[in-house]
């Protein structure tokens, strides 16, 4: 059996975070304007809570994009120059962050603290609200390797 590999993408681990503290940082200037200058207070707080929820993503997802390897072998987490090696059994969740595309994955590890998002390079996947359904590729793979073991 052909060993299949499947790696995420260096670059949405960079431009996600980046483009997260852009937006927090529109949002709430926007808000400040429209309260000082245009003394629009609700329009002001919509804002103002939309900075907000993207200020509680981008701390919670920040340092926690890394590139990550997958195979029949398990999971190769790669980040600043240093690599982490799980196997399948020591996969405690996967996870796919709702309502966003492309698909963010989470995996979070048995006996580690290592919490790690990545963006497949090669996915079908659909989301549908907090559903997300894996129709080819690395989303697939993952959920295969998770719940029967190798793919042949």
């Amino acid at each position: 059996m052909a060993n299949i590999s499947y790696t995420s993408s260096r670059a949405y681990g960079v431009f996600i975070p980046l483009a997260l503290g852009c937006l927090v940082l529109l949002c709430l200037f926007g808000s400040l304007k429209l309260l000082v200058t245009d003394g629009d207070w609700r329009s002001s707080l919509n804002f103002g809570f939309l900075g907000s929820l993207l200020a509680w993503a981008f701390w919670a997802t920040w340092d926690k994009f890394a590139v990550v390897t997958v195979d029949t072998n398990g999971v190769v987490v790669s980040k600043d120059g240093q690599e982490q090696r799980f196997g399948w059994d020591e996969v405690r969740s996967f996870w796919t962050v709702p309502l966003v595309t492309p698909a963010i994955y989470q995996f979070t590890f048995t006996g580690s603290q290592v919490v790690v998002y990545f963006v497949p390079r090669v996915s079908a996947s659909l989301n549908i609200g907090i559903w997300t359904f894996h129709f080819a590729g690395m989303g697939r793979f993952i959920r295969q390797q998770m719940s029967s073991g190798p793919v042949t």
